[in-house]
């Protein structure tokens, strides 16, 4: 999994480039589950709630700042000549699509739920990727199925949701806004 980063903000993290491979690991363990055949990429923007409200305005038509919005190159299902369209012969990946957090947005939300920053921004980029995957939450086997994906991503690159219960803190995907 390649991931292209777009930094509009200062993310102010003591470490980024741990940082920045801990979130590469998020985003190639939601691929990997997905068991698709070849190498894929990503753009990831890294922006703060006014960026991502522009964005949310101009795309969706919605004047709010969120979280997390997902832009898939292709939408499910998939099948092999899509697949192949995706292919950028520079990288010799399938570009997904793109995927923009607020920084901002996702500072607040750590402080929220009781956890650390490269928490909650590891829960953004595995909850956009699943979008850019197929995943959808609008019924209840939807989100069932994908929080599953997202919780067994997570879990893989250590960032599993009972530790935060081990903490004191809540359970992170309780919020109604967060799927």
């Amino acid at each position: 999994m390649r991931i292209e980063w777009q930094v509009d903000v200062d993310v102010q993290l003591p470490d980024w480039m741990a940082e920045q491979a801990l979130l590469e690991a998020v985003a190639r363990a939601a691929v990997d589950a997905a068991n698709l055949p070849g190498r894929y990429q990503a753009c990831v923007v890294l922006t703060d709630d006014q960026g991502i409200r522009q964005l949310n305005q101009q795309t969706r038509g919605i004047d709010d700042a969120t979280d997390v919005l997902s832009f898939p190159q292709i939408h499910f299902p998939w099948d092999i000549k899509q697949l192949r369209a995706l292919l950028d012969p520079d990288t010799g990946c399938r570009h997904l699509g793109d995927v923009v957090i607020s920084v901002e947005r996702a500072r607040a939300q750590a402080d929220q739920y009781g956890h650390d920053l490269r928490r909650e921004l590891g829960y953004l980029l595995v909850h956009g990727m699943c979008h850019l995957l197929g995943y959808d939450h609008v019924r209840d086997e939807d989100k069932a199925r994908m929080r599953a994906a997202e919780e067994a991503a997570m879990a893989r690159v250590g960032l599993p949701r009972e530790s935060l219960h081990r903490c004191g803190g809540p359970p992170p995907f309780n919020k109604g806004g967060r799927g």
